[in-house]
């Protein structure tokens, strides 16, 4: 009996720490909310080695997608669509 009640014990922690790990990221209904992880810098005092290689054997990989960027709104409308500002007086 006495292992089972310290088996549920410690259960009910596993449980309560999993929860409050889940509350920054879910509202008293378990729907999904904007939450914000504590910041770790994982790279803090690590040397850091990058390239523009992968694979064995190694070879380049570079994905050439030809976007450099989205358009704004305003110039990506229909010219009939699109809002215009003046400066007063103008």
């Amino acid at each position: 009996m006495r292992v089972l009640i310290r088996a549920l014990v410690a259960a009910s922690w596993v449980f309560l720490c999993a929860r409050a790990a889940m509350d920054e990221c879910s509202d008293d209904e378990l729907r999904a909310q904007r939450c914000m992880p504590e910041f770790v810098n994982a790279a803090f005092n690590v040397t850091v080695v990058s390239t523009n290689t992968c694979g064995s054997p190694p070879e380049e990989y570079c994905v050439q997608t030809g976007a450099t960027g989205s358009p704004s709104p305003a110039t990506s409308a229909p010219p009939e669509t699109r809002r215009t500002t003046t400066a007063p007086g103008t």
